[in-house]
């Protein structure tokens, strides 16, 4: 019922859509973006996320049964974002049959932080497993349809090394500390982002970084601690599009997004006012989201999820630079149904004048 809904040409239209949005523009409609990672992909593929992760063939159909059901709107990727760029660092992995992998911080003392040390990114661990699966993915669809172009941001990453507690207290009690571990976490991330631009080459085009734990910052500790560091990585790729991604909580820091070279501000504060956000850095951030993953994907029928796709559309996407999506990733047990009402509601409310 849905592919008759939707033109043959929808996943290419849906894609020029973006490539307008990403640059504030207003497009005919309104695009869609499916935010889907390892927890929805694995349960809805039938696998167990351990399975999913030890076997590239495995991550590959689970990614491909999704693409298959979604009018082809997901590219393939290495699916080990946080663990690759932990694990290279020398954080310990505890796998878990069916649930996301567990990280343990290898900054336990202050003086572990002589350990530290920006890897050799072609080799480290799960960084050399995410280019393998790559290249598994590249041959068996074509780098097209394959992307490589996210990973954790440097503030993230320093919390995982370090310890989300720890590494909140050492930015009021041991602030050197804190920038210590930062200048290699952000030197890290970006050796992994020329590493992976040099492996996909021209269709490159892309850099984004994910970055939960700044949203618990105020402003003056965001200025000190997040923006220039976040900053730096989207410097050091000046022709390539930036995203960022935080689902904390940052309404208090809202302006301060678009001085840290933003210009695609992704499946954010999932209980943000999208109207607020609009309203102060939509005019130089494109959004994209931002459907409730759980209260409306999750838990909402078909009828909710339409009705909160339109309000979010009508008030989003005046002027254009804007993206239908989720508010954070799609959680496991999310009903296909609402999945394809979500896509079906940018043909059906999305139409814009141009």
């Amino acid at each position: 019922m849905a592919t008759k809904m939707l033109s043959k040409s929808f996943r290419e239209l849906n894609a020029e859509r973006i490539a307008q949005a990403e640059k504030l523009k207003k497009p005919d409609c309104v695009p869609v973006s499916l935010s889907l990672h390892h927890p929805f992909l694995a349960s809805f593929a039938g696998v167990k996320i351990i399975e999913y992760f030890n076997d590239p063939r495995v991550m590959a159909e689970a990614q491909l049964r999704a693409r298959r059901a979604f009018f082809g709107l997901k590219n393939l990727y290495p699916d080990y974002v946080i663990v690759a760029e932990a694990s290279a660092l020398g954080c310990k992995i505890k796998w878990q049959e069916d649930d996301s992998p567990l990280v343990f911080p290898v900054v336990e003392e202050p003086e572990d932080v002589h350990k530290l040390e920006v890897p050799d990114c072609y080799h480290s661990a799960y960084m050399a497993v995410s280019i393998a699966a790559y290249r598994y993915m590249e041959a068996l669809v074509g780098g097209e349809n394959v992307d490589f172009w996210y990973c954790l941001g440097p503030f993230d990453l320093a919390c995982l090394v370090r310890g989300q507690s720890r590494f909140f207290a050492d930015i009021k009690l041991r602030p050197e500390l804190a920038h210590e571990i930062l200048k290699i976490t952000t030197r890290t991330i970006i050796e992994w982002t020329k590493v992976r631009e040099e492996i996909v080459g021209e269709r490159f085009e892309r850099v984004g970084l994910g970055d939960d734990f700044p949203g618990y910052l105020g402003p003056k500790l965001f200025k000190e601690f997040a923006l220039p560091y976040i900053k730096r990585v989207f410097e050091a790729f000046p022709n390539r599009i930036h995203y960022w991604h935080s689902d904390g909580d940052t309404t208090s820091v809202l302006e301060l997004i678009p001085e840290m070279h933003v210009e695609v501000f992704n499946n954010f504060y999932p209980d943000a006012d999208i109207s607020e956000f609009k309203r102060r850095i939509g005019n130089r951030v494109c959004l994209i989201g931002n459907i409730h993953p759980l209260k409306v994907m999750l838990r909402g029928t078909p009828e909710q999820v339409e009705k909160e796709c339109k309000r979010q559309i009508e008030i989003a996407a005046i002027d254009g630079g804007y993206v239908l999506s989720t508010g954070g990733e799609m959680p496991r047990g999310v009903p296909e149904e609402n999945i394809l009402t979500m896509i079906r509601s940018v043909e059906k409310y999305g139409r814009l004048e141009v």
